[in-house]
């Protein structure tokens, strides 16, 4: 595996999540500051008059990729289609380390019924997607009905 950079992995795993019915969004976390007026000086310093800062994202931990999967309630499930929450933390394929803030988050999406989990590869994000299908199946009575991912 080649070592890619997060904002080189960020947009395959969203194509890939893409073909399993997943529709996410990068959304980044930080802080940066705003003001009434912004000079970029010669130096290449930036001035920014009556500076504040401003949070970004979520919260503290939330992940690179958000939004939802659209799955298809089969028959069983009371024939209802629903917007599963999901969360993807992208990382470099080699390399990348996942906070603990990160960790709790997708462990809270997870804990809540939906889809999250950390990859560093389109293959690992469609990999927490089709792992959340099979622990569905898994938990449905008789095992024999199969919620499917719905492609919008």
């Amino acid at each position: 595996m080649t070592n890619e950079l997060e904002r080189a992995v960020s947009p395959k795993i969203m194509l890939a999540v893409s073909k399993l019915g997943a529709i996410v969004f990068r959304q980044n976390v930080g802080q940066a500051w705003v003001g009434t007026k912004v000079v970029r000086l010669k130096d290449g310093s930036v001035k920014i008059t009556d500076a504040r800062p401003i949070s970004m994202g979520l919260t503290t931990g939330s992940l690179d990729l958000i939004g939802w999967t659209t799955v298809e309630v089969t028959p069983e499930m009371v024939g209802q289609r629903v917007a599963v929450f999901t969360a993807i933390e992208a990382k470099r394929t080699v390399g990348g380390r996942t906070s603990k803030e990160q960790k709790h988050f997708a462990d809270v999406v997870s804990k809540a019924g939906g889809i999250s989990g950390i990859a560093n590869s389109p293959e690992a994000g469609e990999s927490i997607i089709l792992g959340w299908i099979r622990e569905v199946r898994a938990r449905l009575p008789g095992r024999g009905a199969k919620p499917g991912v719905s492609k919008q």
